[in-house]
């Protein structure tokens, strides 16, 4: 009677040795959807031993309705349903936070930020729109049309605590801001209509 030769289990990698070739250990109940590393064991798809830079989680938040908010000049309102409720993965974890909009105001000069648990936390961040000019960083300018642009940030909380992600407006003086619309859209057809978005992308 022949010999029946069994291949090996296989072993992993580390960081100064090869693995070896060999049997694939059996996945136990539960690991259906885990992956198998080169340390030669079951892991969570993004979980323990990922490297700097890993995106854990993506939030996002759309307004397509119209509104219309009365600011007072330098008085931060919220931008309605541009919130969004987060419980970091990890302590480690960072969060960019993006904002892209269409907004117009009738007076003044538009001030857009973001705000974490009621706290501005918007100290630097890019700007574009199609103004030939920026009076300002993060300022839109106000005139009668709708303006499309966005703004960025990072935020470490170095916590795994819930946290409320906001994005307010203010203004240089006292106006009504029009979110997605103009001050002249009176639902006519003919109307500019625009959207607004809060993307949260969660990086470890």
């Amino acid at each position: 009677m022949g010999t029946i030769n069994r291949l090996p289990a296989m072993t992993g990698a580390t960081d100064s040795t090869a693995g070896t070739a060999g049997l694939v250990p059996q996945p136990q109940a539960g690991d259906e959807a885990k992956f198998l590393n080169g340390a030669g064991t079951w892991a969570e798809a993004g979980g323990g031993g990922g490297t700097d830079g890993s995106l854990q989680a993506f939030y996002t938040e759309n307004k397509s309705d119209k509104s219309t908010i009365s600011v007072t000049k330098d008085v931060y309102s919220d931008i309605p349903d541009m919130d969004k409720t987060i419980t970091p993965t990890s302590t480690g974890s960072k969060f960019l936070f993006v904002f892209s909009g269409s907004i117009s105001n009738t007076l003044g000069q538009l001030v857009i930020d973001f705000f974490v648990d009621d706290c501005p936390i918007s100290q630097s961040f890019q700007f574009i729109s199609s103004l030939p000019d920026i009076l300002g960083n993060s300022v839109w300018a106000g005139t009668q049309n709708v303006h499309c642009g966005y703004i960025m940030d990072v935020y470490e909380p170095n916590s795994d605590k819930e946290f409320t992600v906001k994005v307010k407006v203010t203004s240089t003086e006292n106006s009504d801001v029009f979110v997605n619309s103009t001050y002249a859209d009176t639902n006519n057809i003919n109307n500019t209509r625009m959207f607004s978005q809060l993307n949260i992308l969660e990086i470890l």
